[in-house]
């Protein structure tokens, strides 16, 4: 197909040199090149028509789903958000060996009542050309309860297993993965940002200086 793209690109030039050096008619020559264009345009769509495009983006799951899936329960939800100085940030940066997006953290706060089941951190990173974002649920003493990827926008063959994702969660470890190194690192960078911003904003500790 590229050969025939090729002797398209050819026979137009073709005709715009017999007319310079034959002195043909200018319609004859209208009426040729049309005809080169149309086979040239035919040609290109047919060619592109199977080229790879890009993935688009794909959310695999909205806010309202993500949270409901969060905890079970009667749970309330209530959005909040903390200015991290910079030195605050710094620290949590150096303890997550990531870094962070924002100097604003926005999160969302868990209640069953007036009892603080956890909270949810919605981070997103780049992959390789495109961003993922993942849910961290914590819960009350800032345990990883739980780590789901809700937005993807890579091929979905670099997406991590439900099972490298519950080890991660229960070991606290990132285990090596053949093939999506940049994905499963992307998820554990965003479960470590959320760590350790409840280890330096939202600890029981520290809650009275927010």
């Amino acid at each position: 197909m590229v050969s025939e793209v090729k002797r398209s690109i050819m026979r137009i030039s073709g005709l715009h040199r017999r007319v310079a050096t034959h002195g043909r008619g200018w319609s004859a020559f209208v009426n040729k090149f049309k005809s080169g264009v149309r086979i040239f345009v035919a040609n290109l769509c047919f060619l592109v028509a199977f080229l790879p495009s890009p993935l688009a983006a794909e959310v695999l799951y909205a806010q309202d789903e993500s949270l409901e899936m969060a905890f079970v329960g009667s749970i309330n939800f209530q959005r909040k958000s903390v200015v991290l100085t910079d030195e605050i940030k710094d620290r949590v940066q150096k303890l997550a060996r990531a870094k962070l997006n924002s100097s604003v953290t926005i999160y969302f706060e868990a209640r069953n009542n007036d009892n603080v089941q956890g909270y949810v951190f919605f981070d997103s990173r780049l992959v390789r050309t495109q961003y993922q974002t993942t849910m961290t649920v914590l819960n009350s003493d800032g345990t990883v309860k739980k780590a789901v990827i809700v937005a993807f926008s890579e091929p979905q063959d670099y997406l991590p297993t439900d099972k490298w994702m519950d080890t991660l969660v229960k070991s606290g470890e990132a285990p090596a993965i053949y093939g999506s190194t940049l994905s499963v690192r992307s998820v554990a960078s965003s479960v470590a940002v959320a760590k350790a911003l409840f280890s330096e904003v939202l600890s029981p500790e520290l809650n009275d200086s927010l």
